[in-house]
């Protein structure tokens, strides 16, 4: 697990970083765009990946007027799915400070597990904040994807069987 503090970095600072990311062999970066628009909405990235053992840590950054419309929540989902093809991806990691409560909101809607904090880790406008460290376990995901199903199929038979006592209460 790294240990980075927060920077307030310029565009040009952050696309120099973004190339010198994109030649490591154990992180890569993905953009995130609006289906229809293709507009760059924010980036996603598996940070590292550590295959003793079997953990990679990812990384998301949603555009400030982009925020709250699910891309963060939708790109996590896909990345989920991608580094859990993975067989040697047991554990997924996401770190986030404390004070980024739209973040702590999407890791605990897609059942990341809050496994501590590093008090006091993140300096920000001269004030310290503690930074959360999240896990979700590769047989917690698919347990995940398996109840997700069985709803879908809940509603599918509910859907079905409120249109069938219509029908008979029409006749």
């Amino acid at each position: 697990m790294t240990y980075r503090p927060v920077e307030i970095i310029t565009l040009e600072e952050s696309f120099k970083k973004y190339t010198e990311s994109r030649n490591s062999s154990v992180s890569f970066d993905s953009g995130i765009y609006e289906i229809g628009t293709n507009d760059l909405t924010g980036k996603i990235s598996c940070i590292d990946f550590n295959p003793r053992n079997g953990a990679a840590e990812i990384g998301y950054y949603v555009i400030p007027e982009f925020r709250n419309k699910r891309y963060a929540t939708e790109a996590i989902e896909l990345m989920l799915k991608l580094l859990f093809q993975c067989e040697d991806v047991k554990k997924i990691t996401a770190q986030t400070g404390s004070f980024n409560h739209g973040s702590v909101k999407i890791l605990n809607k897609l059942k990341f597990h809050l496994d501590g904090k590093l008090r006091q880790h993140h300096k920000l406008n001269d004030e310290y904040f503690d930074e959360n460290l999240f896990s979700i376990l590769k047989n917690e995901y698919t347990l995940k994807e398996i109840e997700n199903k069985i709803w879908m199929i809940i509603l599918w038979i509910r859907e079905r069987s409120n249109f069938f006592k219509r029908l008979i209460l029409k006749n």
